[in-house]
């Protein structure tokens, strides 16, 4: 991709979009109990303190309408990942950036190409943009000694399935298992100047580096990020791209005129760099690694369920068959906790959100009890 032909990797339908400037935007909600301990989102429970924020500043924010290039918390971004302004882009969270990245590249039949499993949303936005969505399958390997289990990409077969492809993309680490793709694998990827997208939703909970140094370099690279898991603010929908000047460009005409709102831009703007969310990453991390260790002590006894390693804020176990995985589901559920339970794709799995010491130890008390008499 040359830097700046953004015409070879803009849709036919968003060529005529740009001199309609029609918009189109979706929303969703969904309610919660109090009562119930909510592992099964990958939500932060670590809510960062706003005191440099006054109610009366509230007041006068949401009077007008917002900065629809959101400067402000663009400029805190610029700060913190060292590229100017015209590299990123706010969103109303990552998803809608990965839509608006569907409906801005791709036409219909042109192929997206991705893993399985991984986050189901990269297959429902290739859809219902008229794309079609090849899921490669990672490979699973199971140790039945140690009780880890790891899924891992044959890179060869996967790289050649990307020559037809119109965009690439990956989570990483990726979501539900919390494996990391490795980064000469992706430079790999983006020599084929194929548009790439590099999902880092979790990558601050990981030990590797973020491919962000690669964005000077490939102009075919967009990074994703979001507020709502390192930084603990889901419930205001906002993240960013990094890419291109050239391909930023194209996505700020075709986006709605204010995709995010002023208190969404406001409060990120306050703990992008935040000594204090440095600080509940730190905890989280040390809380999963430490529920692996004590997981990984109950299945010696149990022999019943394996863990992948994850990179994440979140755990995913994999269980001996279909009837233990609703079997615990039930009794966690009964137990007032609920964690993240899959269908046809991980029949035997559950996925555990890292919460607060805790809401991890009331789940490891019930899986003990829950193993000890079965």
């Amino acid at each position: 991709m040359k830097s700046g032909n953004t015409s070879i990797i803009t849709s036919k339908r968003v060529q005529k979009y740009l001199k309609l400037k029609n918009t189109i935007s979706e929303r969703s909600n969904e309610s919660q109990s109090d009562d119930i301990v909510y592992l099964d989102k990958n939500e932060n429970p670590y809510f960062p303190s706003f005191d440099r924020l006054l109610p009366s500043k509230f007041q006068k924010l949401i009077t007008k309408y917002p900065d629809p290039m959101s400067r402000v918390f663009l400029s805190q971004v610029s700060k913190e990942i060292g590229y100017p302004i015209s590299f990123i882009m706010a969103g109303a969270g990552s998803d809608e950036l990965l839509d608006l990245i569907c409906r801005t590249f791709l036409d219909c039949k042109d192929r997206i190409l991705s893993v399985k499993p991984t986050f189901s949303m990269y297959r429902k936005y290739a859809e219902i943009n008229g794309a079609s969505y090849l899921s490669y399958p990672l490979n699973l390997k199971i140790n039945r000694s140690t009780g880890i289990a790891t899924y891992s990409l044959n890179e060869t077969d996967f790289f050649e399935q990307a020559k037809s492809s119109r965009i690439l993309i990956l989570a990483r680490p990726n979501n539900p298992d919390g494996n990391v793709v490795s980064k000469n694998f992706i430079e790999k990827l983006l020599n084929l100047n194929i548009l790439t997208i590099i999902d880092e939703a979790y990558i601050e909970f990981s030990e590797v580096s973020s491919t962000l140094d690669l964005i000077s370099k490939y102009d075919n690279l967009i990074i994703l990020r979001t507020l709502s898991k390192s930084h603990a603010l889901a419930g205001i929908r906002l993240g960013y791209a990094v890419a291109n000047p050239s391909i930023i460009e194209v996505l700020k005409k075709v986006k709605s005129p204010y995709n995010v709102n002023v208190l969404a831009a406001q409060l990120g703007s306050l703990v992008i760099g935040s000594a204090e969310i440095l600080e509940n990453i730190m905890k989280i991390k040390y809380s999963r690694d430490l529920m692996v260790q004590k997981l990984l002590k109950l299945r010696m006894s149990t022999k019943q369920f394996y863990i992948h390693l994850s990179q994440g804020n979140f755990i995913l176990i994999r269980f001996l068959n279909s009837q233990i995985t609703n079997s615990i589901y039930q009794f966690l559920l009964n137990s007032q906790i609920k964690v993240r339970k899959f269908g046809n794709e991980l029949p035997n799995c559950i996925r555990i959100s890292i919460g607060t010491k805790n809401q991890m130890e009331k789940l490891l008390k019930s899986f003990k009890t829950y193993f000890e008499g079965n």
